[in-house]
Protein backbone atom coordinates (compact mmCIF):
# COMPACT_ATOMS: atom_id res chain seq x y z
CA UNK A 1 0.00 0.00 0.00
CA UNK A 2 1.30 3.33 -1.16
CA UNK A 3 2.05 6.26 1.99
CA UNK A 4 -1.08 7.98 2.75
CA UNK A 5 0.15 11.68 2.27
CA UNK A 6 -1.99 15.32 0.82
CA UNK A 7 -0.07 14.25 -3.06
CA UNK A 8 -1.36 10.40 -2.95
CA UNK A 9 -4.86 11.51 -2.00
CA UNK A 10 -4.92 14.48 -4.66
CA UNK A 11 -3.66 11.99 -7.26
CA UNK A 12 -6.09 9.46 -6.51
CA UNK A 13 -8.64 11.94 -7.08
CA UNK A 14 -7.28 13.24 -10.37
CA UNK A 15 -6.60 16.76 -8.80
CA UNK A 16 -2.77 16.28 -9.41
CA UNK A 17 -2.41 19.87 -10.46
CA UNK A 18 -3.03 20.88 -6.80
CA UNK A 19 -0.15 19.24 -5.79
CA UNK A 20 2.40 22.15 -5.91
CA UNK A 21 -0.35 24.50 -4.32
CA UNK A 22 -0.48 22.45 -1.65
CA UNK A 23 2.78 22.17 -1.29
CA UNK A 24 3.77 26.35 -1.58
CA UNK A 25 1.51 26.72 0.66
CA UNK A 26 2.80 24.25 3.16
CA UNK A 27 -0.10 21.94 3.87
CA UNK A 28 0.57 18.69 5.10
CA UNK A 29 -1.71 15.74 5.64
CA UNK A 30 -1.96 16.57 9.49
CA UNK A 31 -3.35 19.71 8.62
CA UNK A 32 -4.83 19.09 5.72
CA UNK A 33 -8.37 18.22 7.04
CA UNK A 34 -8.56 21.78 8.78
CA UNK A 35 -8.74 23.42 5.13
CA UNK A 36 -12.22 24.78 4.38
CA UNK A 37 -14.08 25.88 1.32
CA UNK A 38 -12.57 30.04 2.04
CA UNK A 39 -9.01 28.54 2.25
CA UNK A 40 -9.23 27.24 -0.83
CA UNK A 41 -10.76 30.47 -2.34
CA UNK A 42 -8.00 32.62 -0.93
CA UNK A 43 -5.18 30.51 -2.37
CA UNK A 44 -6.67 30.94 -5.42
CA UNK A 45 -9.06 27.46 -6.15
CA UNK A 46 -11.86 28.99 -8.28
CA UNK A 47 -13.47 26.30 -9.72
CA UNK A 48 -16.29 25.66 -7.36
CA UNK A 49 -16.47 21.89 -8.36
CA UNK A 50 -12.56 21.48 -7.90
CA UNK A 51 -12.99 22.83 -4.20
CA UNK A 52 -15.75 20.19 -3.38
CA UNK A 53 -13.71 17.21 -4.92
CA UNK A 54 -10.49 18.75 -2.92
CA UNK A 55 -12.46 18.89 0.14
CA UNK A 56 -13.77 15.36 -0.23
CA UNK A 57 -10.27 14.00 -1.03
CA UNK A 58 -8.55 16.33 2.07
CA UNK A 59 -11.60 14.52 4.57
CA UNK A 60 -11.08 11.24 3.68
CA UNK A 61 -9.87 9.05 6.01
CA UNK A 62 -10.25 11.34 8.65
CA UNK A 63 -13.79 10.49 10.45
CA UNK A 64 -15.05 13.32 8.67
CA UNK A 65 -18.17 13.18 6.71
CA UNK A 66 -18.23 15.27 3.03
CA UNK A 67 -21.58 17.22 4.53
CA UNK A 68 -18.99 18.52 7.46
CA UNK A 69 -15.89 18.76 5.36
CA UNK A 70 -17.23 21.57 3.72
CA UNK A 71 -17.47 24.46 6.33
CA UNK A 72 -15.06 23.13 9.24
CA UNK A 73 -14.49 26.35 10.47
CA UNK A 74 -17.94 26.39 11.34
CA UNK A 75 -18.12 23.34 14.27
CA UNK A 76 -15.25 21.78 15.99
CA UNK A 77 -13.52 18.40 14.71
CA UNK A 78 -15.03 16.13 17.39
CA UNK A 79 -18.93 16.76 18.79
CA UNK A 80 -19.74 15.02 21.84
CA UNK A 81 -22.51 12.91 22.20
CA UNK A 82 -25.74 14.22 23.48
CA UNK A 83 -26.62 12.89 27.20
CA UNK A 84 -29.08 10.60 27.73
CA UNK A 85 -32.37 12.45 28.84
CA UNK A 86 -33.55 9.57 31.25
CA UNK A 87 -34.83 10.65 34.38
CA UNK A 88 -31.66 9.74 36.44
CA UNK A 89 -29.08 10.91 33.76
CA UNK A 90 -26.56 13.71 34.73
CA UNK A 91 -24.74 15.78 32.81
CA UNK A 92 -21.11 14.29 31.32
CA UNK A 93 -18.22 16.57 31.93
CA UNK A 94 -18.27 19.70 29.48
CA UNK A 95 -15.91 19.54 26.56
CA UNK A 96 -12.69 21.32 26.70
CA UNK A 97 -11.00 22.94 23.81
CA UNK A 98 -10.64 20.42 20.39
CA UNK A 99 -7.25 19.60 19.27
CA UNK A 100 -7.96 20.69 15.93
CA UNK A 101 -8.37 24.44 17.04
CA UNK A 102 -4.60 23.84 18.02
CA UNK A 103 -3.94 22.39 15.18
CA UNK A 104 -5.09 25.28 13.30
CA UNK A 105 -3.64 28.04 15.31
CA UNK A 106 -0.36 26.35 14.64
CA UNK A 107 -0.70 26.14 11.19
CA UNK A 108 -1.89 29.86 11.05
CA UNK A 109 1.48 30.40 13.05
CA UNK A 110 3.74 28.52 10.64
CA UNK A 111 1.41 30.13 7.63
CA UNK A 112 0.99 33.96 8.07
CA UNK A 113 -1.06 35.79 5.68
CA UNK A 114 1.51 37.20 2.53
CA UNK A 115 2.39 40.53 3.22
CA UNK A 116 4.00 41.91 0.59
CA UNK A 117 4.52 45.74 1.35
CA UNK A 118 7.42 47.40 -0.34
CA UNK A 119 9.05 50.25 1.11
CA UNK A 120 10.66 53.53 0.01
CA UNK A 121 14.31 52.20 -0.10
CA UNK A 122 13.41 49.15 -1.60
CA UNK A 123 11.04 50.15 -4.49
CA UNK A 124 13.87 51.54 -6.51
CA UNK A 125 15.59 48.47 -6.71
CA UNK A 126 13.08 46.27 -7.85
CA UNK A 127 11.95 48.82 -10.12
CA UNK A 128 15.29 48.22 -11.96
CA UNK A 129 16.17 44.65 -11.24
CA UNK A 130 13.24 43.86 -13.09
CA UNK A 131 13.32 46.59 -16.06
CA UNK A 132 12.88 44.15 -18.85
CA UNK A 133 10.47 41.56 -16.48
CA UNK A 134 6.84 41.73 -17.77
CA UNK A 135 6.02 38.42 -15.56
CA UNK A 136 4.91 38.40 -12.00
CA UNK A 137 3.18 40.44 -9.89
CA UNK A 138 4.11 44.05 -8.57
CA UNK A 139 1.75 45.53 -5.59
CA UNK A 140 0.48 48.68 -4.98
CA UNK A 141 3.48 49.75 -2.39
CA UNK A 142 5.80 48.45 -4.59
CA UNK A 143 4.18 50.39 -7.62
CA UNK A 144 3.28 53.95 -6.06
CA UNK A 145 6.72 54.31 -4.14
CA UNK A 146 8.51 53.70 -7.31
CA UNK A 147 6.25 56.12 -9.05
CA UNK A 148 7.14 58.95 -6.53
CA UNK A 149 10.64 57.95 -7.40
CA UNK A 150 10.14 58.47 -10.83
CA UNK A 151 8.59 62.06 -10.34
CA UNK A 152 10.93 62.75 -8.14
CA UNK A 153 14.04 62.77 -11.03
CA UNK A 154 12.13 63.63 -13.49
CA UNK A 155 11.72 66.56 -11.49
CA UNK A 156 15.37 67.02 -10.81
CA UNK A 157 16.24 66.73 -14.46
CA UNK A 158 13.60 69.11 -15.10
CA UNK A 159 15.74 71.99 -13.36
CA UNK A 160 19.18 71.16 -14.34
CA UNK A 161 17.34 71.06 -17.82
CA UNK A 162 16.40 74.44 -17.45
CA UNK A 163 19.20 76.00 -15.73
CA UNK A 164 22.48 74.61 -17.99
CA UNK A 165 20.33 74.15 -21.46
CA UNK A 166 17.11 76.76 -21.60
CA UNK A 167 14.30 74.51 -21.19
CA UNK A 168 11.20 76.26 -21.13
CA UNK A 169 8.53 74.32 -19.15
CA UNK A 170 5.79 76.43 -20.74
CA UNK A 171 6.63 75.41 -24.18
CA UNK A 172 4.82 72.15 -24.99
CA UNK A 173 7.41 71.04 -27.25
CA UNK A 174 10.66 71.25 -25.52
CA UNK A 175 11.13 68.49 -23.71
CA UNK A 176 14.76 69.14 -22.20
CA UNK A 177 17.55 67.40 -23.44
CA UNK A 178 17.79 65.45 -19.89
CA UNK A 179 14.27 64.80 -19.47
CA UNK A 180 14.14 62.82 -22.99
CA UNK A 181 16.98 60.85 -22.32
CA UNK A 182 15.55 60.14 -18.73
CA UNK A 183 12.39 59.19 -20.50
CA UNK A 184 13.79 56.80 -22.95
CA UNK A 185 15.69 55.44 -19.91
CA UNK A 186 12.53 54.78 -17.84
CA UNK A 187 10.09 53.75 -21.24
CA UNK A 188 10.54 49.89 -20.30
CA UNK A 189 11.05 49.39 -16.74
CA UNK A 190 8.00 51.63 -16.30
CA UNK A 191 5.97 49.70 -18.87
CA UNK A 192 7.01 46.56 -17.26
CA UNK A 193 5.95 47.91 -13.70
CA UNK A 194 2.70 48.65 -14.95
CA UNK A 195 2.08 45.61 -16.63
CA UNK A 196 2.99 44.00 -13.24
CA UNK A 197 0.76 45.52 -11.21
CA UNK A 198 -2.34 45.04 -13.54
CA UNK A 199 -1.09 40.96 -12.99
CA UNK A 200 -1.12 41.43 -9.12
CA UNK A 201 -5.22 42.22 -9.55
CA UNK A 202 -5.44 39.42 -12.39
CA UNK A 203 -5.21 41.59 -15.30
CA UNK A 204 -3.71 40.86 -18.41
CA UNK A 205 -0.65 43.70 -19.72
CA UNK A 206 -2.74 43.85 -22.53
CA UNK A 207 -5.45 45.86 -20.88
CA UNK A 208 -3.08 48.71 -21.09
CA UNK A 209 -3.84 49.05 -24.19
CA UNK A 210 -7.07 50.99 -23.52
CA UNK A 211 -5.30 54.07 -22.18
CA UNK A 212 -5.58 54.93 -26.34
CA UNK A 213 -9.45 55.70 -25.60
CA UNK A 214 -8.54 58.09 -23.09
CA UNK A 215 -11.71 56.83 -20.66
CA UNK A 216 -10.36 53.32 -20.83
CA UNK A 217 -7.18 55.58 -17.73
CA UNK A 218 -9.80 55.37 -15.20
CA UNK A 219 -10.05 51.52 -14.99
CA UNK A 220 -6.15 51.14 -15.03
CA UNK A 221 -5.94 54.42 -12.55
CA UNK A 222 -8.27 52.19 -10.41
CA UNK A 223 -6.34 48.53 -10.90
CA UNK A 224 -3.31 50.26 -9.61
CA UNK A 225 -4.91 51.54 -6.38
CA UNK A 226 -6.63 48.46 -5.42
CA UNK A 227 -5.03 45.70 -3.53
CA UNK A 228 -3.81 42.57 -5.21
CA UNK A 229 -5.89 39.27 -5.27
CA UNK A 230 -4.97 37.54 -2.65
CA UNK A 231 -3.14 34.09 -2.99
CA UNK A 232 -2.04 32.75 -6.61
CA UNK A 233 -3.66 33.90 -9.30
CA UNK A 234 -3.33 33.07 -13.22
CA UNK A 235 0.03 34.90 -13.58
CA UNK A 236 1.70 33.48 -10.54
CA UNK A 237 1.76 33.26 -6.98
CA UNK A 238 1.66 35.88 -4.38
CA UNK A 239 5.57 37.15 -4.50
CA UNK A 240 6.38 40.35 -4.98
CA UNK A 241 8.14 40.21 -8.22
CA UNK A 242 12.13 40.24 -7.56
CA UNK A 243 11.82 39.13 -4.35
CA UNK A 244 12.69 35.74 -2.95
CA UNK A 245 9.12 34.14 -1.21
CA UNK A 246 9.09 34.81 2.29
Amino acid sequence: MSEDTVKSRLEARGLSEYVGLFWQHQITLDIAHLITDADLQQMGVTSVGARKRLLLALAKGEGVSPASATDLSQAPLLRPPAPWRGSNSTPGPQPGPQRGDAVRQEAERRCPASNRSVDLIEAPRLFFINWQNFKGRTSQSGYWWAQLWIMVGMGVLGVLDTAFFGYDPEDFWDSGVLSAIGNLILAIPGLSLFVRRLHDVNRSGWWSLIAVTIVGIIPLLYWTIIPGTPGPNKFGPDVEAGVAER
